[in-house]
C-alpha cells in the first residue's frame, strides 16, 4: 500500500499512510527517533523503520501508538522489525483494538489482529520520556478512545494528538471531533488541555499538521460543534435502537443536520458519516 512522506520542521517527520490516510509521526533528535503511531500494515510500518535507521541514519528508541484503531497500530510489527526499542500504550490499549475487532468482524478486516505486539511500557496518567536531547510528555487524554494519549514536546510547542483533534486535507477545509468510539465529555476536556498547554503545531490523527492560527481555529471548531451538538440533542426523545444499528435514528439525524453545526461550508461525505456515527454514539448514550 502506497505511503506518502512529507518532511517538517524541528527534526519531524511525517508519513501519511493508506488506507484512511492516517498520520504517522517521526521525531528525531541527536541520532535518536521516536516513532508515533505505525499505519495499518506491517509493510508500511517496515517502510517507516528503514527511513529512520538507513536515510536518516538514527536509531529507533520508542514506538508509541497515540491509541489501538487498527488504522494506526497495525504497521507496530514492521517499526520493531529487529530492534530493542519498547512499544509504548495505555493501559486500556488491548480493550480498545478488541473493541474495535468485534464491531467490524462482519466486515473485511484491514489489519492482522494476530500480527500485534504487546507494549513493553505502559502509561497511566503520564510518562516522560526523553529522546536525543528532548524530553517528551506522554499524557493520556482520554476522548476519541479510552486509551487515547497525546505526545507534547515542551521546547517546540508540538503537540501529537492522535485522533483527539482531526483535520480536512488541508488546514482550511473542515473536519469534526471524532467519538464514536469514545466519550464526547472527555473529549471536550482534551481539546480544553490542548488550548492550555499553547501549542504551536499539531498534528492530527488524519489530515493537514496545523500551525499558529490554525490551531486554536481547530480547536475552536471542535469545541463549537461539540458543545452545539450537546445543545441541540439534550431535549431530543429517547428512541431506543438495536445493538446493531449503523445510524442513528430517523427522528434524531432530522434534527440535528451537519448543515447546522457547519455553516457556510461543504463537507465532504467522510465528514457527513463521521457526525451520523456521532450521533449515534450519543444517542446510544441517552438510553442508559
Amino acid at each position: 500500500m502506497k505511503l506518502e512522506y512529507q518532511p517538517l520542521d524541528s527534526g519531524l517527520h511525517l508519513f501519511i499512510g493508506s488506507p484512511m490516510r492516517v498520520n504517522a509521526t517521526v521525531l528525531i533528535d541527536d541520532g535518536e527517533a521516536v516513532v508515533v503511531d505505525s499505519t495499518a500494515t506491517v509493510t508500511q510500518g517496515q517502510q517507516i523503520r528503514r527511513f529512520v535507521e538507513e536515510e536518516a541514519g538514527a536509531r529507533i528508541v520508542a514506538l508509541v501508538n497515540t491509541h489501538w484503531h487498527s488504522d494506526h497500530c497495525g504497521g507496530n510489527r514492521g517499526v520493531l522489525e529487529g530492534s530493542a526499542a519498547p512499544l509504548i500504550a495505555h493501559r486500556l490499549c488491548t480493550e480498545t483494538l478488541s473493541r474495535e475487532y468485534g464491531m467490524i468482524a462482519r466486515r473485511p478486516a484491514k489489519i492482522d489482529f494476530s500480527a500485534q505486539l504487546r507494549p513493553r511500557l505502559f502509561v497511566d496518567r503520564e510518562l516522560t520520556l526523553r529522546v536525543g536531547k528532548r524530553q517528551l510528555r506522554l499524557i493520556h487524554a482520554p476522548g476519541h478512545s479510552p486509551d487515547s494519549l497525546i505526545l507534547f514536546d515542551q521546547s517546540e510547542r508540538l503537540a501529537i494528538v492522535g485522533d483527539n483533534l482531526l483535520a480536512g486535507s488541508s488546514p482550511e477545509k473542515p473536519a469534526l471531533p471524532y467519538f464514536f468510539w469514545g466519550d464526547p465529555w472527555q473529549l471536550v476536556g482534551v481539546l480544553e488541555r490542548l488550548r492550555e498547554l499553547d501549542c504551536r503545531t499539531i498534528v492530527p490523527g488524519h489530515g493537514a499538521v496545523l500551525t499558529g492560527v490554525q490551531v486554536e481555529q481547530a480547536l475552536n471548531g471542535h469545541l463549537s460543534y461539540l458543545r452545539r451538538l450537546f445543545d441541540l440533542t439534550a431535549e431530543l426523545p429517547q428512541i431506543p435502537l438495536p445493538a446493531t444499528a449503523d445510524e442513528p435514528s430517523p427522528e434524531w439525524l432530522a434534527a440535528v443536520p451537519l448543515d447546522e453545526l457547519l455553516p457556510d461550508s461543504n463537507p465532504p461525505e467522510w465528514v457527513r458519516r463521521m457526525h451520523e456515527l456521532n450521533l449515534l454514539a450519543l444517542q446510544k448514550t441517552t438510553e442508559r
